[in-house]
């Protein structure tokens, strides 16, 4: 699966513009937080000061992607319970 990515940018009238950086899977546009956990989260919670930092964040996703990519072609050997 190849995700797609974009930067919004909001301009609001008397405060400084602000940069969203965005994910598309399944068809839903999901917002790239600082700790890159990718939920349905508000605006607020994932805005960027400058478009610099939000490409960040992109390049940042991209590259745990890149290393979770293996995740499903591994097999699990032993459960281990602690009681």
């Amino acid at each position: 699966m190849k995700l797609k990515y974009r930067i919004k940018k909001y301009s609001f009238p008397n405060t400084n513009e602000i940069w969203i950086a965005q994910y598309k899977i399944l068809g839903i546009w999901m917002n790239i937080d600082y700790k890159n956990v990718g939920h349905l989260l508000t605006p607020p919670l994932c805005y960027c000061e400058s478009y610099e930092e939000s490409y960040g964040r992109i390049y940042k996703h991209k590259e745990n992607m890149k290393r979770a990519k293996e995740w499903w072609e591994k097999t699990l050997i032993e459960i281990f319970y602690i009681l």
